[in-house]
């Protein structure tokens, strides 16, 4: 249940809130010019079950929804853009525009804690079974009460069960639909499957990005196929999915979309069951910069 919180005209500019009982949802747009910036992402503070949403939203309506006048999962975005460029004195949109479309939010997290990721052995086989361990069924519930009051109209998870089984906690309860996206697959690492995390890296340290894993694939082949995946999202129709993948196809997402030259940082080390946020143009820059860096 969403309420509409009224704005000053100088807020417009600055926030878009919306609440539930006794949660607070918050998120935040610059505008810079004409246009508004576009966030890329923004991990969730997991201390405390409320959500804290940092992602592009134009500007935010003058007026207050009444109570019987709840927004569906379709209309986060009510002002018309001229309306709302009225309040910020910018003048008329110079494209023509008279409305704006919904915003487009993509919940992307990390599974739960592995019985792997405990013993700091990698797997990148799909077929291999490895359950999430008490802490991680700890990390999904905490992840779900993050998510419970966003719309989530589409679920996403790999071949992976670990991924499946946090999405099944984190929506327990909600009648969301799961789809499995072979292509957000961790790396298939070949000969290296159940190895330990510094046999990994020492391969790699021996090696290009262009090397595949004896027997497996190579990081750059991985990255093209993360791109391919994230393509697809932009391409659905729904407007607010979650994703539950790996850490490495966030880890490209991140600094992708932040620009950097590196796609193994400056952001490197996620947490489990972290979820970030992006737009869709936050997630096509991601495309962008993992295109271009392989």
């Amino acid at each position: 249940m969403l309420t509409f919180e009224a704005r000053s005209e100088a807020a417009c500019s600055t926030a878009w809130c919306t609440s539930a009982p006794g949660t607070s949802t918050v998120s935040r747009t610059l505008l810079s010019g004409s246009s508004s910036t576009s966030v890329a992402t923004k991990p969730l503070d997991q201390t405390v079950p409320s959500l804290r949403l940092v992602a592009r939203l134009v500007c935010v309506p003058r007026w207050v929804a009444k109570p019987e006048a709840r927004p569906s999962r379709a209309s986060f975005v009510a002002a018309s853009a001229s309306g709302c460029r009225a309040a910020l004195g910018l003048g008329p949109q110079p494209w023509g525009l008279r409305s704006l479309r919904p915003v487009e939010l993509y919940v992307i997290a990390r599974h739960g804690e592995s019985t792997l990721n405990f013993e700091n052995r990698i797997n990148g086989n799909p077929a291999v079974p490895v359950a999430l361990t008490e802490h991680g069924r700890e990390q999904a519930t905490l992840l779900g009460q993050q998510i419970r009051h966003v719309p989530i109209d589409l679920c996403i998870h790999t071949r992976f069960s670990r991924t499946r089984d946090t999405a099944a906690i984190a929506l327990e309860g909600r009648d969301v639909p799961f789809e499995v996206e072979p292509l957000l697959d961790d790396i298939d690492v070949g000969e290296l499957e159940g190895r330990t995390l510094e046999e990994y890296r020492a391969w790699k340290h021996e090696h290009t990005r262009a090397d595949p894993f004896p027997g497996g694939e190579s990081l750059d082949d991985a990255a093209r196929r993360y791109a391919q995946a994230y393509r697809k999202l932009l391409e659905r129709p729904e407007t607010s999915i979650l994703v539950l993948t790996h850490e490495i196809p966030i880890r490209y997402a991140i600094n992708a979309a932040d620009g950097s030259d590196n796609l193994d940082g400056p952001a490197h080390q996620l947490a489990n069951a972290t979820p970030y946020l992006f737009d869709r143009e936050a997630l096509a820059r991601a495309i962008e910069g993992i295109e271009r860096m392989t």
